[in-house]
């Protein structure tokens, strides 16, 4: 765009629930000059309205794999090889490894999406690593919230767990994990906050053990400030716990004294990543990895009966190459 001195805005649809959002982005991107927009519609269906009302104004590249057949004649697609991506991160998961892959057995967490997507994405990884001598010892299909949790630790244990142990950045998997069992005051509930390279300096995210009172993004909470109340800039090696505040259900608890949050540090959480790929062939994501580390803690001064649930909130074969520079090795996605 650069280079043919063009106006070309790139919009990110995270928020976008409806059509009428996506067509209200589109038309004020044109009304502010764009020469072409690139943005993930909604839908099939969604794309042909807004490009059948847009396209004549403004040049529009349609970023939807579902989409080919409707809009093949309209407008040119343009999508990521996904299988090519699997492919590459089985690579870097073998090169991580560090041993032959024939003694390696890998686990996979699907979660519940069934877009085609992250179909190839899997099928490229799972291919390539069986390629290379590894094998998938196991793939989890559905990824829950507390009531299942709550459902199946009583069918396999007969009791609740003594313990629940997540994440925290924003804290949205955390309370998830939290929420059916609040009222059981026998459970802990236990928040793991990315502390970076320590709370005792400014490169933290640790927002409860280090943050204080304000209001941020909409919400009365707590925030990592700096002397004159502004938000600080944070720091972790994880981008999903890396967030200057916590939502308000946390600090409610925190305040309360119904669940407890503890730093967690980069190092910590990489030894924990380490760990469990190791020892299990779970590779968790490395913000997963925060509440792994904080469990290796725990485990050793509860008795042995004692009942821990961890919750793994993501997948790390994204996070195989950041863990391996971060620890030294020259390896890139």
């Amino acid at each position: 765009a650069e280079d043919q001195e063009v106006i070309l805005t790139i919009v990110p649809t995270g928020h976008i629930e409806t059509l009428s959002e996506e067509e209200a982005i589109v038309e004020r991107a044109i009304a502010n000059g764009s020469d072409g927009v690139i943005i993930q519609l909604c839908s099939s269906i969604g794309a042909a309205n807004t490009l059948e009302k847009l396209s004549d104004r403004t040049n529009i590249e349609l970023v939807d794999e579902n989409a080919y057949e409707v809009m093949s004649n309209v407008v040119g697609v343009v999508s990521p090889d996904h299988r090519a991506i699997g492919e590459t991160i089985a690579q870097e998961t073998a090169v991580y490894a560090s041993k032959p892959l024939e003694n390696c057995a890998i686990g996979v967490i699907r979660g519940s999406s069934a877009l085609s997507s992250m179909e190839q994405r899997m099928d490229g990884f799972t291919e390539t690593l069986e390629s290379l001598g590894g094998r998938t010892a196991w793939v989890v299909e559905y990824m829950g919230d507390a009531k299942e949790i709550k459902e199946q630790i009583l069918k396999a244990e007969g009791r609740l767990p003594d313990a629940v142990i997540a994440c925290v950045g924003g804290g949205s998997n955390a309370i998830g994990s939290f929420y059916n069992f609040i009222e059981d005051k026998d459970v802990r509930l236990i928040g793991c906050e990315a502390a970076g390279r320590g709370i005792d300096t400014f490169e933290t995210a640790a927002t409860i053990n280090t943050g204080r009172l304000g209001i941020f993004h909409g919400m009365k909470s707590y925030f990592c400030q700096d002397d004159e109340g502004q938000i600080a800039p944070v720091y972790s090696i994880s981008a999903g716990l890396d967030y200057p505040g916590v939502g308000p259900e946390h600090a409610y608890l925190h305040d309360i004294g119904r669940a407890e949050y503890v730093p967690v540090t980069d190092d910590e959480a990489v030894e924990a990543f380490e760990f469990l790929s190791r020892t299990e062939g779970i590779i968790p994501a490395i913000e997963s990895s925060h509440a792994v580390a904080y469990a290796m803690k725990l485990a050793p001064t509860m008795y042995k009966d004692k009942i821990i649930v961890i919750t793994i909130s993501g997948r790390g074969d994204k996070d195989v190459a950041a863990i391996a520079r971060y620890r030294g090795e020259d390896i890139y996605e």
